[in-house]
């Protein structure tokens, strides 16, 4: 390796790099500086040969080729650039990608027919699809048409009998198989002509490779490279240029091509023909381009509307998901559309972390699936062991597609959950690191970001590093936007984070703070400047948080739970009461704001501890001093036990039917004096309308206002010996309780926390309230 590229790196890229299994001096070399002078020889893959001959011939003799492509974006890039390779050596060359809703996926008879009958193709190539093709290509082969297919999905055990290009067949010489489909096309054409000329073509095939998750090493990571300095250099495509102005990027990255390029081009496909992103990437006209453009970006909007509105609904019907015996989250729904199948497949993959099945039911009355997988549980392999139950089937390791009859539909569902109860009995799934490395705040600077880049482009087997920081007086500051916050470290670097309210418990005291994030480079009037974004935190020694305070104001909840809620909760007043629940693997959460309470449930039901909610359902102990809970996180659990009582009123009208344990009360610094509650009045009613994530929050705010007019004598007249005495946490809490109970205020816990004026009072009595009048007996207990 040469010293000077080796030495010019900082350690900790090499710790990187050796956990993504690059270690010798020639891996790193070729993966830091990735060359064309890397790429495999691409007769190396089977049946080359025989199908740059007969692609030749068609050339020589003139003869009409037409390529059947995907109506994904790996499906549109590898038609896009096969077509615009075989244009430009004088081919009669036609292009069909089928419509999903009308025509299905793949090759199938009726299709074959109309394009006999409408192409007269001599020669049909197919492109990221045909590897399971067989009997559709003996009826093309009847027809008297020749049949190339090219593909780099998973091969079944029988192949169809044609010339086969896939990288995936075992016992070649050709050494990586992770190419995409538009890679195969673009070893194709390396083939039929040179280097030179399919790099032509390699900002296509690099959105492709980013676009389809296949690993970004090896020659995709060449592809990558190249295709991104092609696409931000002065010979970028009129098409993709197009793309990147009405984007507004000026630098395009593979995160630009993951999250807004590909979602885009798969759109159109989902929604109704893709055939329009393909007439794009080959367009040149601007005025075309615009128009191709606008229908693409109301396919995308249209997309995105639809899709959310169904992953709502289908939220809901998880809730009541059996996770013990249901590893699997199977979803039927006969009325979604079935290009959105796999955007809701993806989402809850990711959400819930485990395999997804999304069915919906085309016009034959048969049920198609989209299917996503997690690492270490391969969803192909799965499928592939159940084939026979199958109208139709493709895919790898993380997604696939499958077709059924419907009346085979309860018994896949019920071999795949017994399938991977078994897997998992027998495995265990790794979990990914949360980070690559800890580093300390003095590297946070432009030169280690700039090494970084290095080990770009990012994409799946090659992610964007995640840093990990410790800190015991980092600090969480909430932003103007008040929805986000930020994280000052010491030496004042910030580090952003998007709805950061829930990590509020971990920087409450100088425990050690592990804080995982991640960077970009920004640029502000030509400078460059890194800005930094948080992952997660987290905190080792959870069981030294002061927590007295939070503890006193639960105890006030347990008193407002009881007498405004009138007693509906099913209270339990010993720990064996819950066995039923704290005992399943899945969907119960006991949540605490004790530690010793969460090291009794934990030691009593073989419970883990966490300070964080996981998105796998699995039973644990929530360990929440703070009242940090964010409820959306909540609606995967079936019983959840607040082993404290209700952490908040939003929280009761959500979980109603849940199950509380409730300890005996803990109140202390309460009194029922009547001054103490309207000193506490006019403070509050200078301030509203206020809020905050919880009651405590709200509380806190108002202290503050009555610290701060302790000298006020308007607001200090109360008949204590001290009379710059503050009200405490819990006592301002029952006032707040006592005053909506009489009407003087209004409480809302939609979203948060709030209390509002009320236009018009009635002048009433303290003794009119309910829980004004049992304050007395709270104290004497």
């Amino acid at each position: 390796m040469n010293n000077t590229k080796k030495y010019a790196l900082n350690k900790t890229i090499y710790d990187i790099l050796a956990l993504r299994g690059i270690k010798t001096e020639e891996e790193i070399e070729k993966f830091l500086f990735p060359s064309k002078q890397d790429f495999l020889n691409p007769y190396l893959l089977n049946n080359m040969q025989e199908a740059v001959s007969r692609i030749n011939q068609a050339v020589e003799q003139k003869q009409t080729i037409l390529i059947y492509g995907d109506y994904d974006a790996d499906g549109i890039c590898s038609v896009s650039m096969f077509y615009l390779y075989l244009k430009s050596v004088g081919v009669d060359v036609s292009v069909f990608i089928p419509n999903r809703h009308t025509d299905g996926y793949g090759l199938n008879e009726n299709t074959i027919n109309f394009l006999a009958e409408n192409y007269f193709p001599d020669l049909i190539i197919t492109v990221d699809c045909g590897i399971t093709a067989i009997e559709e290509v003996e009826i093309i082969k009847d027809l008297g048409i020749d049949v190339i297919v090219t593909d780099h999905h998973l091969p079944a055990e029988n192949l169809p009998n044609c010339i086969i290009i896939d990288p995936k067949i075992k016992g070649q010489e050709y050494s990586f198989d992770g190419l995409s489909g538009a890679g195969v096309v673009f070893k194709i054409i390396h083939a039929l002509s040179d280097l030179e000329t399919a790099l032509q073509y390699v900002d296509i095939c690099a959105i492709s490779t980013v676009g389809d998750i296949v690993p970004l090493l090896n020659e995709n990571r060449i592809i990558t490279k190249l295709g991104l300095e092609k696409i931000n250099g002065k010979s970028c495509r009129k098409s993709i240029k197009f793309l990147k102005d009405k984007l507004q990027i000026n630098y395009l990255t593979s995160q630009d091509i993951t999250y807004k390029i590909v979602p885009r081009l798969n759109a159109s496909g989902r929604m109704n023909s893709s055939i329009k992103c393909f007439e794009f990437l080959v367009e040149e006209d601007e005025q075309i381009l615009s128009e191709k453009f606008d229908e693409i970006e109301n396919d995308n909007n249209e997309r995105l509307k639809i899709s959310n509105l169904a992953f709502v609904d289908i939220q809901e019907k998880i809730n009541n998901t059996d996770f013990e015996n249901n590893p699997a989250i199977f979803i039927r729904d006969d009325n979604l559309n079935l290009g959105l199948i796999g955007v809701i497949a993806s989402k809850l993959c990711h959400n819930y972390s485990r395999p997804v099945f999304v069915f919906s039911k085309d016009d034959n009355g048969n049920l198609k699936a989209s299917v996503r997988s997690i690492e270490g549980i391969d969803i192909f392999k799965i499928l592939d062991s159940f084939r026979d139950l199958m109208l139709d089937i493709g895919g790898h390791s993380l997604a696939g597609g499958l077709t059924i009859s419907e009346e085979n539909y309860e018994v896949l569902k019920e071999k795949v959950q017994n399938y991977l109860s078994e897997f998992l009995q027998k495995n265990t799934i790794k979990q990914k690191a949360e980070y690559d490395a800890i580093i300390s705040e003095n590297e946070m600077n432009i030169n280690f970001g700039k090494q970084i880049l290095q080990l770009e482009p990012f994409g799946h087997m090659n992610p964007k590093p995640v840093f990990m920081i410790k800190s015991n007086d980092a600090q969480l500051i909430q932003m103007r936007s008040f929805k986000h916050n930020k994280i000052n470290l010491s030496k004042g670097r910030e580090i952003f984070a998007f709805f950061g309210e829930k990590y509020t418990p971990y920087f409450a005291g100088k425990n050690e703070k592990e804080i995982c994030f991640t960077f970009e480079f920004e640029n502000y009037k030509g400078v460059s400047y890194l800005k930094y974004f948080l992952k997660n935190v987290n905190i080792k020694d959870i069981a030294n948080i002061d927590n007295k305070d939070f503890e006193n104001s639960f105890a006030l909840q347990d008193v407002a739970d009881s007498v405004c809620l009138n007693n509906k909760t099913k209270l339990y007043n010993d720990i064996d009461e819950i066995a039923e629940y704290a005992n399943k693997k899945y969907k119960t959460l006991i949540i605490t704001n004790n530690f010793e309470n969460a090291k009794l449930y934990s030691n009593r039901y073989n419970l883990e501890i966490s300070y964080n909610l996981k998105n796998d359902g699995k039973t644990i102990v929530l360990y929440n001093p703070f009242c940090k809970t964010n409820l959306n996180d909540l609606k995967i659990y079936k019983h959840i036990i607040f082993a404290d009582g209700f952490v908040s009123a939003n929280q009761y009208n959500i979980y109603g039917q849940c199950f509380a344990y409730n300890k005996k009360l803990r109140i202390s610094e309460i009194t029922d004096d009547r001054n103490v509650f309207v000193k506490i009045y006019k403070a509050l009613s200078t301030i509203l309308p206020i809020s905050g994530n919880n009651i405590y929050e709200v509380c806190n705010k108002i202290q503050k206002v009555l610290q701060t007019d302790i000298n006020n004598k308007d607001t200090a007249n109360a008949n204590f010996k001290n009379h710059n005495y503050t009200p405490s946490i819990p006592q301002i809490a029952l006032a707040i309780l006592v005053y909506n109970e009489l009407e003087f205020i209004e409480i809302s816990t939609n979203d948060s926390f709030e209390i509002k004026r009320v236009q018009k009072i009635e002048k009433k009595d303290l003794s009119k309230s309910k829980l004004y009048n049992i304050i007395p007996d709270l104290i004497k207990n």
